[in-house]
């Protein structure tokens, strides 16, 4: 493998780990709940939206006058400060909660599928710490080792994934796959946001791209290539876990059961294939595919925030960097524990559309833009408008 192709699979695997992450734990679960045919139109649609954006935002990067090196730089020059607050205040927001989500996330699937875990005290907190403290000092250390060691991760990622459904398939039910809820159709947006939220990672890639002498069309090639592996991957895993679990059943091992205790998806299915094997594979899978989602976010907000900040602290270095990064998601998570699920729709239906859905769609449809970059900005900002009004709607039922 050349030089070239080498760098491209790598920044690829970053796009992969960053989407197919902690995504993929709660997909099922949500998107469960309305079907398999109702959750395989969504995820088609939600690709084409965020590819979409992906496309509008290479094309700003690659066609702008000045050197811009993330968001707060490109809408403070494409639409005015107005748009950079915006941004800076729905960015910051999304990701902290998204990082909150992976830590959070990492004890409950701990917990969840060890047998008995859960009886010993601050169990929770103290994989929490312990997550937090090894998962960001890789993130720290710098951007070639952890893309190199993202890299690695995403080859076990991929040998977990394919041996955990090696080993559930026998319990597959095609019956399973005839239930259908339209009505919850529209509720599958938000967290699909979040599962194809690997926006946060496109200025890391344009700028090590730049590094590297990857031409236009490469970086292009790792945007259509990352995306679409996360789209075959989301349709096939949802394929399989709508193949076994039953979305109500009689006894503690259903979709609707696992959406309500907010648990990743390997929890259940741990329960319903009582093997070793089956704990130990859903184990490595579960904190992997974490892992490679916090990897991703915190590197990207740590570059957002070196920028955001440049103008602001004069004697800013790697670790106020890292206070001002990592923080705020492991303190409100050792305070507010279990937060996986929920945090997932949120920040996909509420940060991640406003970041990178009605903002990017606001800037494209502007007239100094070509005439196919106004087409997607339309419909990016149709489908973000739409997606947002569904979650606000669901927060305001949960208020009320």
């Amino acid at each position: 493998m050349s030089k070239e192709n080498k760098f491209i699979w790598t920044m690829a695997f970053l796009i992969i780990g960053v989407s197919i992450g902690a995504g993929i734990l709660g997909l099922p679960l949500e998107l469960g709940l309305s079907g398999f045919i109702p959750a395989l139109i969504s995820l088609i649609i939600v690709w084409c939206l965020m590819l979409a954006v992906g496309w509008t935002y290479l094309y700003k990067f690659m066609n702008s006058k000045n050197e811009i090196t993330d968001y707060a730089q490109l809408y403070q020059q494409e639409l005015g400060s107005w748009a950079k607050t915006i941004n800076s205040i729905a960015y910051l927001f999304t990701f902290y909660c998204l990082m909150i989500a992976f830590i959070s996330g990492a004890s409950s699937t701990v917990v969840g599928i060890i047998p008995g875990l859960e009886k010993i005290p601050y169990i929770d907190k103290f994989i929490d710490i312990l997550f937090f403290i090894i998962v960001t000092s890789i993130i720290v250390y710098g951007m070639d080792f952890m893309r190199k060691f993202n890299s690695f991760l995403m080859i076990l990622l991929f040998l977990f994934f394919f041996g955990l459904i090696f080993f559930i398939i026998p319990k597959f039910n095609v019956s399973y796959l005839g239930y259908i809820k339209w009505s919850r159709f529209p509720l599958n947006m938000p967290i699909l946001i979040t599962a194809f939220g690997y926006h946060i990672v496109l200025p890391i890639i344009y700028k090590h791209s730049k590094e590297n002498n990857i031409h236009s069309k490469g970086i292009i090639k790792i945007l259509f290539l990352g995306t679409f592996i996360v789209l075959i991957l989301n349709i096939l895993w949802i394929f399989v876990i709508l193949g076994i679990l039953p979305v109500i059943s009689s006894g503690n091992v259903s979709i609707l059961s696992s959406f309500l205790k907010g648990e990743p998806v390997t929890v259940p299915i741990s329960k319903l294939i009582e093997s070793k094997w089956i704990i130990l594979i859903a184990l490595f899978f579960s904190l992997i595919a974490i892992t490679t989602s916090y990897i991703g976010v915190g590197a990207g907000v740590m570059n957002y925030i070196k920028d955001l900040t440049a103008t602001i602290l004069k004697k800013r270095n790697r670790f106020t960097d890292s206070i001002l990064t990592f923080l705020v998601p492991i303190v409100i998570t050792l305070t507010y524990p279990h937060l996986f699920i929920e945090m997932l729709n949120i920040v996909g239906g509420i940060g991640i559309i406003t970041s990178f859905g009605i903002l990017p769609g606001i800037m494209s449809i502007k007239k100094n833009n070509p005439l196919y970059i106004r087409y997607l900005g339309w419909f990016i900002l149709v489908f973000s408008i739409l997606i947002f009004s569904i979650e606000s709607y669901n927060i305001l039922n949960k208020i009320h």
